[in-house]
């Protein structure tokens, strides 16, 4: 008599008998959803795993919402296979899912080419089943390389998984051509960069912090990446060109302020904050009780931090009562 497992492996094998071709093919495997189409093998195959926000909801499962990263490339009628996550505390490491792109993986050899596309949680999925998927480069955004707290308690989403996950493989030794788009002043997205050692193409984007998409897709340049990766590879004349316009960006100066390693009463953390609010009164007209309550709050920390130096620790209410004096 046949395991559970065995035939679960069976299961499997019927699923990937036979890639069917245009058409949308659309299965769960465990606590994964993978949707497909498939164009013409003679043009190169996406593979897109997605951000940690992006998870699957039951309300998503219920609507069939389609996969982070899938609509972008099936619109264009370019080969996809688009796997996203149910739950937020799902990071991919799942033993039917290993399975499962093992046994995917055999199938894909038909394609002239496999590029792997990933963000963030994603991007640590990408170099992870890059071995799995027969990837031949891929492209990472804000890339994770591990959720090992051991390895990298120094980024707060390591810290956070480390609450749903035992244990957590290293993706950092991929050994496929990557090109990872990161901010080298943001430090976890810096060190976690610094781990891959295959990373053949690093293309910085300062002051934005953990926000490379968003900040790419106001640039008006996400589409754009995203395409030339496919097609061959980023220009970086451009690409360096007009990332120059994110001074331009509501949350860069905040993205800044979040990576100044220096102390907030610094020459250049005031010097920032300046810009800031210098941004923020010439863009009054753009939402102006956000921009308000923004600054409000700004001004608080600072009070309160400043408080807290002069009369310690144990003041926090004296800090409270005191901050308007203190501005």
């Amino acid at each position: 008599m046949l395991s559970p497992f065995s035939i679960y492996l069976e299961q499997i094998q019927e699923q990937l008998a036979l890639l069917l071709f245009n058409q949308t093919v659309r299965l769960q495997v465990d606590d994964v959803v993978i949707q497909y189409h498939i164009f013409d093998t003679a043009q190169p195959l996406m593979i897109t795993f997605p951000p940690g926000s992006e998870a699957f909801s039951d309300s998503d499962l219920i609507e069939n919402k389609t996969p982070w990263g899938y609509d972008f490339f099936a619109k264009r009628r370019m080969n996809v296979i688009s796997f996203n996550h149910i739950g937020k505390g799902n990071y991919f490491t799942s033993n039917e899912l290993v399975i499962f792109t093992e046994k995917l993986g055999k199938h894909l050899d038909c394609f002239c080419e496999r590029i792997g596309y990933g963000v963030s949680r994603g991007g640590f999925a990408t170099s992870m089943f890059s071995k799995n998927l027969r990837l031949d480069r891929a492209l990472l955004l804000m890339p994770i390389s591990t959720y090992d707290i051991s390895i990298a308690s120094w980024d707060p989403k390591v810290r956070e998984a480390a609450q749903h996950l035992n244990a957590s493989p290293d993706s950092a030794d991929c050994d496929i051509p990557l090109t990872i788009i990161y901010d080298p002043l943001y430090k976890p997205d810096s060190m976690h960069m610094k781990r891959f050692q295959s990373c053949r193409v690093r293309f910085p984007l300062p002051g934005v912090g953990h926000r490379i998409p968003r900040a790419l897709l106001q640039l008006g340049i996400l589409k754009s990446t995203i395409l030339q990766y496919r097609q061959q590879q980023i220009d970086p004349a451009s690409f360096f060109l007009k990332i120059r316009k994110r001074r331009t960006l509501s949350f860069f100066y905040r993205g800044l302020q979040s990576c100044n390693n220096t102390s907030r009463f610094s020459l250049r953390s005031r010097v920032i904050l300046f810009h800031r609010i210098q941004y923020h009164i010439n863009h009054l007209d753009i939402d102006p009780k956000k921009i308000y309550q923004q600054l409000s709050e700004s001004i608080q920390k600072r009070c309160f931090y400043t408080t807290e130096r002069i009369f310690g620790h144990g003041y926090k209410n004296v800090a409270g009562l005191s901050a308007l004096v203190l501005c």
